[in-house]
């Protein structure tokens, strides 16, 4: 069970995420990945605030991975559903390489960060699920 952790330049902001895996971090040997959870933290956290939670889903789950990302770095106040979309895209364009064979994408949250995932239902769910048509 391992973690890696990321400081990507997510299109026009800094944001960061941890990866979390079943399978050891390599990509040339992991599992097919059915399944994408993309988790944003919640008021006042960052992504490292959850590895207990992201080891949690992914253990025993060699299908799935876990991405918690933080969309908004300091700023305790991460309501912003666009930011958390623009988040996801970028992340996902980033993993496509490795994980392309992924079938479901499940984005989620704590606080903030669940606000601003269930949110992208009112933007458009057709921009957050472009990698997958």
């Amino acid at each position: 069970l391992s973690a890696a952790g990321y400081g990507p330049n997510c299109i026009s902001y800094k944001c960061t995420y941890q990866l979390y895996t079943d399978d050891l971090f390599d990509f040339t040997n992991a599992t097919t990945t059915e399944t994408i959870l993309m988790l944003g933290v919640g008021t006042s956290m960052k992504s490292t605030d959850y590895s207990m939670l992201g080891h949690d889903i992914v253990r025993g789950r060699p299908g799935i991975i876990a991405v918690v990302v933080d969309f908004m770095p300091g700023d305790p106040f991460k309501f912003d559903p666009l930011r958390f979309v623009d988040a996801t895209n970028a992340i996902l364009d980033e993993l496509s390489p490795q994980y392309n064979e992924a079938t479901m994408l499940i984005v989620g949250g704590h606080s903030a960060g669940g606000y601003a995932a269930a949110s992208t239902i009112s933007i458009s769910m057709d921009d957050l699920y472009r990698h997958y048509h």
